[in-house]
């Protein structure tokens, strides 16, 4: 009589799609690179790359396609955009990567009108030049023509007649010129509206010899520079006194600002 037959387990496998993470990184590459033409195709994308950057960096920067077509000049009124763009040198159809726009607003700035500049690439064919122009706070009397300075003592534009609301300068005495303008400015810096508004011209005959020539006929005789705030304060005050009015004095001498005489 035959014995049962022994228990036995039945295996069944199952397919599962695992993961990528589940495959060590080491195998995918070993696998990838047994692949037919897979390097060769790595090497291929990567040189196409190359050669298509190396084009376009030659068509930006070393051919006409991208070149200046227009260049924008913005903020003159003393100097005209031809002269502006005289001075920057830029021939026509530059590639715009390749214009040094730093060494181009240094060409422009030294130009005397222009205080600032700003030099920048506009894609795809226009360079920028935004130019800041000095403010004249005084017309210098040279000869028959007139030099306008700004608050720094910089000249920088010669004209045949100055705005009706700039003071004139005039250095009649001896003496380093650019001294006594530096002189004037200050006492310009310090004047009171009122006395402003009366001035026209300032005459420096030295260096404490200042005199204010005013719309009213009326001479303020300044000195120096020094203490300019207090003597502005008190000839603004005799100016409007009823004494100087009444008598039609003309001349006030703030020279001593704690001991003014007036005549």
């Amino acid at each position: 009589m035959s014995s049962p037959p022994a228990d036995r387990t039945e295996s069944r496998w199952r397919l599962v799609r695992a993961g990528t993470d589940a495959v060590p990184a080491w195998v995918r590459h070993f696998f990838e690179i047994r692949r037919p033409g897979t390097r060769r195709r790595r090497w291929l994308t990567v040189v196409a790359g190359l050669v298509l950057t190396g084009l376009a960096g030659w068509l930006v920067a070393a051919t006409p396609v991208l070149a200046v077509e227009e260049v924008r000049i913005t903020g003159t009124s003393i100097l005209s955009p031809a002269q502006v763009r005289e001075v920057m040198a830029v021939p026509d159809q530059t590639p715009l990567l390749r214009v040094p726009v730093d060494e181009v607003a240094d060409r422009v700035r030294t130009l005397p009108p222009v205080a600032q500049v700003q030099v920048y690439r506009q894609w795809p064919d226009t360079l920028v030049v935004e130019v800041v122009e000095r403010v004249p706070v005084a017309a210098v009397r040279d000869g028959d023509r007139f030099t306008l300075v700004d608050a720094e003592g910089v000249r920088f534009h010669t004209v045949d007649q100055p705005s009706a609301d700039l003071p004139v300068v005039e250095v009649t005495g001896p003496g380093a010129e650019d001294r006594a303008v530096r002189a004037a400015l200050v006492v310009l810096a310090a004047l009171t509206p009122p006395l402003r508004a009366q001035l026209q011209t300032l005459v420096v005959a030295g260096p404490a010899g200042i005199e204010l020539s005013l719309a009213t006929g009326q001479t303020v005789r300044w000195g120096d520079e020094t203490a300019s705030e207090d003597k502005a304060r008190v000839a603004t005050a005799l100016l409007d006194h009823e004494v100087v009015r009444e008598q039609g004095l003309t001349v006030i001498d703030v020279s001593v600002p704690e001991v003014v005489a007036i005549r």
